[in-house]
């Protein structure tokens, strides 16, 4: 579930890539301007305290330690693919830039951090 929300916010706030003029890619100048914006920041404000959240916090909660440490070591890898890592330019969005991956990221961060803390508040 942690893993189904980090992906929901990317595809929502990191533009898919599909090629390599400014409108059809994340670039960088698009990456200065979510960190500009604090948009980590604001989509965890955002979502912290809906109730989707909450069930996502609960699930985690109550997995064993083991479990919790393996979800939240896969979640702060979930992203698309860089180019280069696919080795080609993906027309169809599967694959993204250097910029629009490190926005994924820090989205990623910024959840799993906010997951910790909500979790550590409870403890």
């Amino acid at each position: 579930m942690v893993t189904d929300v980090i992906r929901w916010q990317q595809r929502t706030h990191v533009k898919v890539s599909t090629g390599t003029l400014a409108h059809e890619a994340f670039t960088d100048d698009d990456l200065h301007t979510f960190k500009a914006r604090k948009v980590p920041g604001r989509v965890v404000a955002a979502i912290a305290g809906t109730d989707d959240f909450e069930a996502v916090r609960q699930t985690f909660e109550a997995a064993p330690p083991a479990e919790r440490e393996r979800i939240l070591r896969v979640a702060r890898t979930v992203g698309r693919p860089t180019w280069r890592e696919m080795g080609f330019i993906d027309r169809e969005g599967r694959g993204q830039t250097e910029a629009g991956r490190e926005a994924e990221r820090l989205l990623a961060e910024a959840i799993v951090a906010a997951l910790v803390a909500e979790n550590a508040g409870r403890e």
